[in-house]
């Protein structure tokens, strides 16, 4: 039978089936109808009894009941578009342009990069781990481009390469070889990756999402400088042994346009570097706070939005299934079966905020009272 379905996770989210699909490893938010009649595939993996079910049970004529199987088959078989994988010679290079030494949570690294360029787009986000030549290091990670690829070595050993084009794909895998290598973890340990600012009260962690431009990297920096610990910028990884949020101590991202906002709270951002990392993107890289403890709880999602014509500061609780609409886009999920169930699981214990702005300090106060449960 077309699109026969291996393995099925699903919860119930308000009035909706959420739902995750091993073939594809996709999630979907459906109706229950439509999760019945997946089930049903599963079940009969065979289409004359899924379309006399449909049929049966809607009371619909064999026609239209094979109109609506084919129409959940499609909806099914969609899959996310994946990194191709790379089959091709290439000559490792005998120099470089630089050699960086780093230090994360204990552990030496030495990257190596070809080029200039290649520098450019790594080491801004990492320079205030860089540590002086070590004798002895841990991992050694090589990054090198070559016929309009950009390829990654592990200890001398090929790992991937990928198109410049596609380059924000080697930028989560090398993130993710930092962070599993940091806490001597691998890659299936991980249950997942955000793309959000994880801000902590050294007791929980609130991860704050949101479209480019919405404020997020003000947000985290205003709230740093008020005591708070910016634990992760972009890249937010969550351990599916305790689903904690764990801290990825890279520089965290501060557009132009937010500098003089935030330039008397930090001032060496006024001769911060400003790094051109797209043709309409600006940004310079400003220190996280250093923390003893490396991972916190999750305590809420915020959707956050910076608007200069709303009132001083509006929270408020909005939708899990709008919420986990927007988070699924932007996140890495394990592929298994095991972490689809505890993931939505875990998802859907935590509350989910949008707040918008237009004042700091009334903002500032708003999260204060949300991590405290004033709120």
């Amino acid at each position: 039978m077309k699109n026969s379905i291996e393995n099925i996770v699903s919860i119930n989210l308000e009035n909706k089936k959420v739902i995750w699909l091993e073939k594809s490893n996709n999630y979907m938010v459906v109706e229950k109808f439509v999760f019945e009649i997946i089930s049903k595939i599963q079940k009969f993996n065979n289409s004359k009894k899924v379309i006399e079910w449909i049929s049966n049970n809607m009371k619909l004529s064999n026609s239209d009941a094979k109109e609506i199987l084919n129409a959940v088959q499609n909806l099914i078989s969609v899959s996310k578009k994946k990194q191709e994988n790379i089959d091709f010679k290439f000559e490792t290079p005998t120099s470089f342009f630089s050699e960086k030494y780093y230090k994360i949570n204990g552990i030496y690294f030495l990257i190596q990069f070809q080029s200039e360029k290649v520098t450019f787009y790594v080491h801004p986000k990492l320079a205030h781990l860089e540590v002086e030549k070590q004798e002895k290091i841990d991992e050694k990670l090589t990054i090198f481009s070559q016929n309009s690829y950009i390829i990654l070595l592990e200890n001398n050993i090929f790992m991937d390469a990928w198109k410049l084009e596609d380059f924000h794909f080697f930028q989560g895998k090398l993130s993710m070889l930092l962070i599993s290598k940091a806490y001597q973890k691998e890659e299936k340990d991980w249950m997942g990756i955000f793309h959000a600012s994880a801000i902590s009260d050294a007791k929980k962690a609130i991860l704050f999402m949101g479209n480019s431009g919405s404020g997020k990297s003000t947000l985290s920096a205003l709230l740093m400088h008020h005591g708070f610990l910016t634990i992760s910028d972009d890249f937010v990884p969550v351990l599916r042994e305790n689903q904690h949020v764990y801290n990825f101590p890279v520089g965290i991202s501060i557009k132009e346009k937010s500098v003089e906002i935030l330039k008397d709270f930090y001032p060496e951002l006024n001769t911060a570097t400003s790094y051109n990392l797209t043709q309409k993107k600006l940004v310079r890289y400003l220190t996280p706070k250093k923390t003893v403890k490396q991972n916190f709880p999750c305590k809420a999602f915020v959707f956050v939005k910076y608007q200069k014509e709303e009132t001083s500061v509006s929270l408020k609780e909005i939708s899990k299934l709008e919420t986990f609409q927007k988070v699924i886009p932007e996140t890495w999920l394990f592929p298994s079966k095991e972490n689809a169930n505890m993931f939505l699981n875990w998802f859907s214990k935590i509350p989910c905020y949008e707040l918008k702005y237009s004042d700091n300090n009334a903002m500032i106060q708003t999260v204060k009272q949300l991590f405290s449960d004033e709120i």
